[in-house]
């Protein structure tokens, strides 16, 4: 990550840059503390559905990495991405569809963050980062629960014709063709464009699954070099 970009603090206060994805929520199960927590993706066994990483933060990441210390033994865990440009070149191809992309280009909508990842890390603290689903400066943001949360909690946002362009969003990503799955076996490492790719993950059962993750702000100029050295043209 270092060499390709500049990585970044996972949490906020703990200013950690590589992160344990794993099942914490099962190792807190009644602990009082815990009472009422918004848990992030990284943080349980449930499926994950397709998003973008830190779509809860004003910048997101450029990229992020995740290494498979060790996969799931129950099958589960499985892997899957969604190229961005393609889901709105489909889109494009009805006046819904357009009308959907419109929208979300146009009007900022509020993501909800996650309890670990909150200024305070405390149960009962609300915060929120307040953006479009497609920008300019971020190509998408996206994830369901965040953003119906979000949505539930801030009413002045909450419109039918929010709640209808999202649904159709969402029905482009549970439907749409181009899907890509991928049960990454132990040692592997996968690097991803957080702005231009939405993953996925399926539920596993295994407590000893553990992925690993590092996201990293992109340095312009700096993969056009790397992709210039004659042992990466080499490689592929």
């Amino acid at each position: 990550t270092a060499v390709i970009g500049n990585p970044s603090s996972t949490n906020p206060r703990t200013r950690e840059v590589m992160w344990d994805v794993k099942d914490a929520r099962r190792a807190a199960a009644g602990d009082a503390r815990h009472h009422g927590r918004y848990w992030s993706f990284s943080e349980t066994n449930d499926e994950a559905t397709y998003h973008t990483d830190t779509q809860y933060f004003p910048d997101p990441e450029r990229f992020f990495l995740l290494y498979f210390h060790e996969v799931a033994s129950c099958g589960g865990g499985i892997s899957a991405v969604r190229n961005v440009d393609r889901l709105k070149g489909l889109m494009m191809e009805s006046p819904r569809g357009r009308a959907a992309l419109d929208f979300l280009h146009d009007h900022p909508l509020p993501f909800r963050i996650p309890t670990l990842f909150t200024s305070d890390g405390r149960s009962e603290t609300r915060e929120y980062t307040v953006a479009p689903v497609f920008g300019s400066d971020v190509f998408c943001r996206y994830r369901y629960d965040t953003l119906h949360r979000g949505l539930e909690d801030r009413p002045e946002y909450d419109t039918p014709a929010a709640r209808a362009h999202v649904a159709l969003w969402e029905d482009m990503l549970l439907g749409a063709p181009g899907e890509v799955t991928q049960f990454m076996p132990r040692d592997s490492l996968v690097i991803f464009d957080n702005h231009r790719a939405l993953h996925a993950r399926t539920a596993f059962e295994d407590p000893n699954r553990l992925v690993v993750r590092a996201r990293f702000h992109d340095v312009p100029g700096r993969l056009e070099m790397l992709r210039a050295q004659p042992a990466l043209r080499r490689a592929g």
